[in-house]
C-alpha cells in the first residue's frame, strides 16, 4: 500500500468522524445548547440489553475468526474489512433490538430528523458504492477492498431505516386496534 493510499483512508475516516458528530449534533441539540435526546428507565434498561447483545455479537465474531485464522482459511476481503464487517453486525444487532423495544429513539428526540440524517447517511454511501463498482475497484486480485465498505455502510443504514418504519407502522396499527 501506497503512503497516499494510507494517508487518503485516514484522513476519509476523520473526516467521516467530523461530519458525523457535526450532524449528530445539529440533530441532538435545542435551540439552548442542551442535548434533545432523553431516555426513560426502561429504555436505559432495553439500550443496556442491546449493548450487550452487541458486544456479544463482535466476540462471537472475532472468535469465529480466530478459529478461521486457526484453520489457516483466508477469507476475500482486505484486513480492514474484516474489522470493519464486526463493527457493523454488532451496530446493527445493538440498533434492531433497541429500535423493537422502544429504546432506540429518545423521548425527545426528532424522529423525523433522525430518519433523514440515516437515510441521507445511507444514499451517500450507496452512490460512493455504486461508483466503486463502476470503476471496479470493489473486488480485485481476489479480495474485497475498502470500497465495499461504503456499501456496508448502506445496508447497514438501510436495515435500520427500514426497521424503524416496520416498527413504526406496527405502532400505529396497535394503536388503531386499541381504538
Amino acid at each position: 500500500m501506497s503512503a497516499a493510499y494510507k494517508a487518503g483512508v485516514v484522513v476519509g475516516i476523520v473526516f467521516v468522524i467530523i461530519i458525523f458528530t457535526a450532524l449528530y449534533r445539529i440533530l441532538k441539540v435545542n435551540k439552548n445548547g442542551k442535548w434533545n435526546t432523553d431516555y426513560d428507565e426502561k429504555q436505559m434498561a432495553v439500550r443496556g440489553i442491546g449493548y450487550k447483545y452487541g458486544f456479544f455479537t463482535i466476540l462471537i465474531y472475532n472468535a469465529v475468526l480466530i478459529v478461521l485464522s486457526v484453520l489457516e482459511v483466508n477469507l476475500p476481503m482486505r484486513p480492514e474489512m474484516i474489522l470493519c464487517l464486526g463493527i457493523f453486525l454488532s451496530a446493527i444487532v445493538f440498533a434492531s433490538y433497541s429500535i423493537w423495544n422502544d429504546a432506540y429513539i429518545g423521548l425527545n428526540m426528532n424522529a423525523k430528523g433522525y430518519s433523514i440524517f440515516m437515510i441521507s447517511i445511507g444514499v451517500i454511501n450507496l452512490l460512493i458504492g455504486a461508483f466503486a463498482l463502476k470503476d471496479q475497484r470493489v473486488y480485485v486480485d481476489g479480495q474485497l477492498q475498502t470500497p465495499f465498505m461504503n456499501l456496508l455502510c448502506f445496508f447497514a443504514f438501510a436495515l435500520i431505516g427500514i426497521e424503524m418504519i416496520l416498527k413504526s407502522i406496527k405502532d400505529k396499527k396497535e394503536e388503531a386496534q386499541e381504538d
